[in-house]
């Protein structure tokens, strides 16, 4: 399932948000992954940018402040959730609806209940996709 959300993108240096939709994807095949997506317009190279997150990562960021590493999510007000996602190039900070992270994660959580996403997982088949992506040059299947 497939939500389109308001956002704002956020320049914190030059006080400027840009308004934008961007789009929050749940799989229930992937139960544990939320897909934000951002429209190519408002990438540095005119392609869409996807990142993929923990889905009790943002359920939790609607509360308090959540997450330690590339993405990072807190209340900021009663109209916007923070996220801030870091990745080589620098980070970005964009403020996603809180109405509509919470009816687009209430569908998710009735899709698949939290605590109840490992039913979900084909372990094997995630087995299967690890042990293929190994490098030809490695007959082990480590990449370096």
């Amino acid at each position: 399932m497939t939500h389109q959300i308001p956002a704002r993108l956020c320049a914190e240096r030059l006080a400027v948000r840009r308004d934008v939709s961007v789009s929050l994807t749940y799989d229930c095949d992937d139960p544990l992954a939320v897909h934000l997506s951002f429209p190519a317009v408002v990438s540095c190279d005119g392609t869409p940018v996807n990142w993929a997150f923990a889905r009790s990562l943002l359920a939790t960021g609607l509360h308090v402040p959540a997450g330690a590493g590339d993405v990072q999510v807190w209340p900021h007000d009663d109209r916007w959730v923070a996220v801030k996602l870091f990745a080589p190039q620098g980070y970005a900070l964009v403020e996603l609806d809180r109405r509509g992270l919470r009816h687009f994660l209430a569908h998710s959580f009735t899709a698949v209940p939290p605590k109840r996403e490992a039913g979900r997982l084909d372990v094997d088949a995630l087995i299967e996709a690890l042990l293929a992506t190994g490098s030809s040059d490695d007959p082990g299947g480590r990449q370096p």
